[in-house]
């Protein structure tokens, strides 16, 4: 039996790795290549842009003013999230310089890190094999697939919030301080990346606070209540420091108008629930998820929670958390997620947490039915046959997963764009690139033609800035200070 168990064990391990050395393919893969437009090229471009100006100007801001050589205001700065997405380009740049690889470079090692998290935290409840399994199923969720290579809000917020819980786990089993650092640590990570991030926390923090304070001891299972308020006390001490300072920079800049204004641009009168919220935008939830993954995500949320009721433990709240703090961020900020494709990313790191406890509870009711069969002193069925189980819905997403890659990279992120012509302007970013560039000063101003649509992307190939203008001027000496002019061929006419 312990041989069984070990081999099980193994091939669980060995799942792992494969799971983790796809996903961090996904995250590598194009990261030489020239940025060019959509989610992954434009808005990467433009988070290391901003960043950028913190290390140029020596400010605490990042900033949109770029290749103006001019210094940031605060009516610039970007006072809108908290600002761990700008802290490490910004020290890359520091290091390293302006280089199209350093717009990927940073979320390469959380993509990599986050099917072993998800391994971590869902073993430590549930066996290895149903590790396993959680985190082979987060990385075929095509929507992870896609954006596993896009330093943002959601890629850092789920990577912290999983290493919080990991480390909190590890720490209530073991009480070693490595394991206690390593969930405030992630706690840190969480509150840098998004607004959203302390709602995924949440949950778990409340009803931590319950069982420390409010519920008597045998109303949940045994824990060591010192080091448990110790980690309770120190996690609520961080998100409130942690919100003190961001909202404290937007106060230093007189900017707390530009923070709640940028809540009310989001919002807008979202949907009223999530199937509302689902049902209006059908085509990219199908795509991003497949219905298989809607599916099990649905069936599984009332499971969960029942799960947790039974149980009473805080490992049950880690999928409730992710659930709770998805739902409020698709369906409260209705524009954002109108606009932004990968809105709902942290619904995928909850399927796969919730794929994990769903397949638990069948087997949990399909052992007790045999023993309702067969007796009492009937053996359980073994533990590969749930591990096949739980990757069943793994194995029928993969080829989704797999082929939503290439439609993800060649879209910039984008998929349909609503309809809208979809280009990557990688063919005029290598004439920039190849031409321009080698015979411009950097912070020269161009001409443009205005069918070019001057983007973020040609911000950071070009790093200057660009006037539009239908038609060069005639006799233009040659030491005109604007010494190129680009146009797009299929938006000029013959006059």
């Amino acid at each position: 039996m312990k041989a069984a168990t070990s081999t099980l064990d193994r091939a669980a391990f060995a799942l792992v790795v494969v799971a983790s050395a796809w996903f961090t393919f996904t995250a590598v893969w194009g990261m030489a290549a020239i940025p060019g437009g959509g989610h992954l090229g434009a808005g990467s471009a433009g988070t290391m842009m901003a960043a950028e100006q913190m290390i140029r100007w020596r400010i605490p801001y990042p900033a949109r003013v770029w290749y103006t050589g001019l210094a940031p205001v605060p009516p610039n700065f970007m006072c809108h999230h908290p600002y761990g997405q700008y802290y490490v380009p910004a020290i890359l740049y520091f290091l390293f310089g302006h280089h199209d690889a350093l717009l990927h470079l940073p979320v390469i090692p959380l993509s990599a890190a986050t099917p072993w998290l998800l391994y971590g935290v869902a073993k430590e409840r549930l066996g290895r094999p149903l590790g396993a399994v959680a985190a082979a199923a987060y990385t075929v969720v095509p929507i992870a697939v896609g954006f596993s290579t896009y330093w943002n809000l959601e890629s850092i917020c789920i990577f912290g919030v999983l290493l919080f819980f990991w480390g909190h786990s590890r720490h209530m089993a073991t009480s070693r301080p490595r394991y206690f650092v390593a969930s405030i640590a992630g706690l840190c990570v969480v509150c840098a990346g998004d607004w959203v991030g302390y709602l995924l926390v949440a949950p778990t923090l409340g009803w931590a606070f319950l069982r420390a304070f409010v519920l008597p001891r045998r109303a949940t299972p045994h824990f060591r209540i010192e080091p448990y308020v110790r980690w309770w006390a120190v996690s609520v001490a961080v998100m409130i420091a942690s919100l003190l300072w961001w909202l404290g920079l937007f106060a230093h800049a007189d900017q707390i108008q530009q923070w709640l204004g940028a809540g009310e641009y989001r919002g807008g009168g979202g949907p009223s629930t999530l199937a509302e919220a689902l049902q209006a935008r059908r085509a990219w939830i199908d795509f991003s998820f497949t219905p298989l993954a809607i599916a099990l995500g649905k069936i599984a949320a009332p499971v969960c929670l029942l799960r947790w009721i039974a149980s009473r433990r805080d490992e049950g709240t880690y999928a409730l958390g992710l659930l709770f703090g998805a739902v409020i961020q698709y369906v409260v900020f209705k524009k954002g997620a109108d606009v932004h494709i990968f809105w709902p990313h942290y619904f995928a790191a909850y399927f796969a947490l919730a794929l994990a406890e769903l397949t638990a509870t069948v087997a949990a009711v399909a052992d007790g039915a045999v023993k309702v069969v067969r007796g009492s002193g009937a053996s359980r069925l073994p533990a590969w046959i749930w591990m096949a189980i739980g990757l069943a819905p793994v194995v029928a997403m993969t080829p989704d997963g797999v082929r939503s890659l290439r439609i993800w990279r060649s879209t910039g992120g984008r998929y349909d764009e609503h309809g809208s012509a979809i280009r990557s302007d990688v063919d005029v970013l290598y004439v920039l690139q190849e031409v321009v560039l080698p015979r411009t000063r950097r912070g020269t101003p161009i001409d443009t033609h205005p069918s070019l649509g001057w983007g973020w992307e040609f911000l950071w190939k070009y790093q200057g800035t660009a006037s539009a203008v239908p038609v060069p001027a005639s006799g233009a000496p040659a030491d005109t200070p604007h010494p190129f002019w680009v146009a797009r061929a299929s938006g000029l006419d013959a006059r």
